[in-house]
């Protein structure tokens, strides 16, 4: 019975890693390439919801402030 459970968590936790790297792939294309170069888009996960609460970096992340601090 322990590693059915085992199982299911270990399952939950792959799926909401696969569904966080899609969600960082769409909204933040460059990010996502950086940290899938480093075999780490599975662990944007973890971060994904502390970061989402802080404005700044979501704003900091979007492509159109990156591109008006670079001018």
């Amino acid at each position: 019975m322990g590693s059915l459970t085992g199982g299911i968590l270990i399952q939950g936790l792959l799926s909401r890693a696969a569904e966080s790297s899609r969600n960082l792939k769409v909204k933040h294309p460059n990010l996502w390439i950086e940290l899938y170069n480093l075999e780490l888009d599975m662990l944007y996960f973890l971060f994904d919801k502390p970061i989402y609460h802080y404005g700044f970096l979501n704003k900091l992340l979007s492509g159109n402030y990156l591109s008006e601090c670079e001018r």
